[in-house]
């Protein structure tokens, strides 16, 4: 985005998870490009397609740009019964995801291109901004339609062209709109806790600097710190007779008391993945929990990570599993396990 005058900053969780699932598509078509086969090119482009339908959703929502604008647009386009079922298809009141919308009448890749000169002329208008990349996000919604229904061949230099200018594309929104770096920006940001967020943030930050080791750690006390939080939460609960679950049905009091005291069978009620887990125990230095401390709850990271674990691959894959293990515990409701 050129001429940036104005700044959004914004901190929505869903903006932010969207932003991510793009980014993560664009990182699957730079490995789809690095392939020599035209299936490769094809994925390339498909992926890249689908991050870009992402980014202008991030861009319409974070600055509050209605699709109001896109049906009055459309107008000229197309037949007015289109019109009528696309807005009956939308709720005007709220931002929408141009995935929810059902092109009536008109194909997706032509609707994406009218949105997307909709979209450029409003930034420029009100923003003072331009959509970076337009003429090359323009091509790809040409190549990827021609792919699709003319049984075209893509070409490598336009997957190039359009791959690098995704790229700026992705950096300047990430910066724009949420603040954040574009290679900090991971799905640690849309855990809700902050002390679990600045833990995950730190690691990430040290798989960047290719600090694997002190990577690995900091997973480990994230999910140690969490893991205690469930514990204690499921006490409470207990404590409280509010623990309305058949997983402790038949226990009695003492039974239920003992058992949330063993952390295999807490694992088991909060639906750990037991696979990735008994790997990531594996690579994790080992960690002491003291309940008894003075201070609360006291968690020691042991300094031995085995050489063997120490590499960006098993520190993204600690990163990864602790994240999507928090993020799994944040979403349920421990009542009814």
């Amino acid at each position: 985005m050129m001429r940036q005058h104005k700044k959004v900053t914004s901190r929505n969780t869903y903006l932010i998870k969207r932003f991510i699932d793009a980014k993560k598509f664009y990182q699957n078509a730079q490995t789809n490009y690095m392939g020599n086969m035209i299936c490769d090119d094809l994925g390339a482009l498909e992926n890249m397609y689908q991050c870009v339908r992402g980014l202008l959703s991030v861009i319409m929502e974070s600055m509050n740009i209605s699709f109001k604008d896109y049906f009055e647009y459309l107008k000229d386009e197309v037949d007015a019964k289109v019109i009528i079922a696309l807005k009956k298809s939308v709720d005007d009141k709220k931002i929408i995801d141009i995935d929810s919308i059902n092109f009536f009448g008109i194909s997706r890749s032509k609707a994406l291109i009218i949105l997307l000169d909709t979209l450029n002329n409003k930034l420029e208008k009100e923003y003072d901004i331009s959509l970076t990349g337009y003429n090359q996000i323009l091509l790809l919604f040409e190549r990827r339609y021609s792919v699709r229904y003319a049984n075209s061949m893509v070409h490598k230099d336009d997957v190039f062209k359009i791959k690098e200018q995704i790229l700026v594309l992705l950096k300047e929104i990430s910066d724009m709109v949420f603040g954040i770096s574009y290679k900090e920006m991971e799905y640690h940001h849309v855990i809700s806790d902050d002390q679990l967020k600045e833990t995950l943030g730190e690691c990430n930050k040290l798989i960047l600097e290719e600090d694997y080791k002190e990577a690995i750690k900091r997973s480990s006390l994230a999910f140690s710190i969490s893991l205690e939080s469930q514990r204690h939460r499921l006490n409470y609960l207990m404590e409280n007779e509010e623990l309305n679950t058949s997983l402790f049905s038949l226990d009695s009091e003492r039974t239920l008391y003992y058992k949330l005291q063993d952390y295999s069978f807490i694992l088991l009620a909060l639906q750990v993945n037991l696979k990735k887990y008994r790997l990531f125990i594996k690579i994790v230095p080992t960690t002491m929990i003291d309940d008894n401390s003075e201070e609360g709850v006291s968690i020691t990271i042991s300094d031995f990570v085995h050489s063997r674990w120490i590499g960006l691959k098993w520190a993204r894959f600690c990163y990864n599993f602790v994240v999507e293990t928090i993020l799994q515990w944040e979403s349920m409701d421990l009542k009814y396990l």
